[in-house]
């Protein structure tokens, strides 16, 4: 879990990194593919190692979380949104 937290900080850093620079600066290239590598790896955790968790604790429930979810982002995509609170029962 601990991992899980952390990496997302580091892409955050990572991200402020390259915005700071200039396109044509000499870090500027470096600083972009070291944002793209922990970009990648963390994605690839989340799929191999977080999913797999997810659906076990989550079971029957992961059908109906997803949906939600794709119905926020549809909202979110027109423009549609409204703020909408799910219980914790979901």
């Amino acid at each position: 879990m601990a991992e899980a937290t952390e990496e997302p900080r580091e892409v955050k850093t990572l991200i402020t990194e390259p915005c700071a620079l200039d396109p044509g600066h000499a870090q500027f290239q470096a600083k972009f593919v070291e944002l793209r590598e922990g970009a990648e790896e963390h994605g690839g955790m989340d799929k191999d190692e977080l999913m797999p968790d997810a659906t076990a604790a989550l079971g029957a429930k992961l059908e109906q979380l997803g949906r939600q979810l794709e119905e926020r982002k549809k909202q979110l995509v027109t423009g549609k949104s409204e703020r909408v609170y799910y219980g914790s029962g979901v």
